[in-house]
């Protein structure tokens, strides 16, 4: 058993562009549809701040410590994962602990 606490379940359908690729926001026809593959995530909360990710596909586990993200690419499956922390914390939705914007 991966989780020893309860967990919620995210799913994100799949998409295409039909038609129009890159044109929806220089006011030009765009046809997305959907697709039959989808992205699924399982998460439960942790008291520290390390993140475990794991990927069914490739059958591979990954440990990230939110507190000190990577500033360079594993160049594997996991850096989208750490791409959309490193974006997050820009955002300004995570942040170290004890710092003074703190959420």
């Amino acid at each position: 058993m991966r989780w020893r606490r309860p967990v919620r379940i995210f799913r994100a359908p799949g998409r295409v562009n039909l038609i129009g690729e890159h044109t929806d926001y220089n006011d030009g026809f765009v046809l997305p549809a959907a697709i039959g593959f989808s992205t699924w995530a399982a998460a439960a909360l942790r008291s520290d701040h390390m993140l475990n990710v794991h990927s069914e596909n490739f059958s591979e586990s990954r440990e990230l410590n939110l507190e000190d993200l990577p500033d360079t690419p594993w160049s594997d499956w996991s850096d989208y994962v750490a791409g959309v922390l490193i974006m997050v914390r820009k955002a300004g939705w995570l942040t170290r602990r004890g710092s003074a914007d703190s959420r």
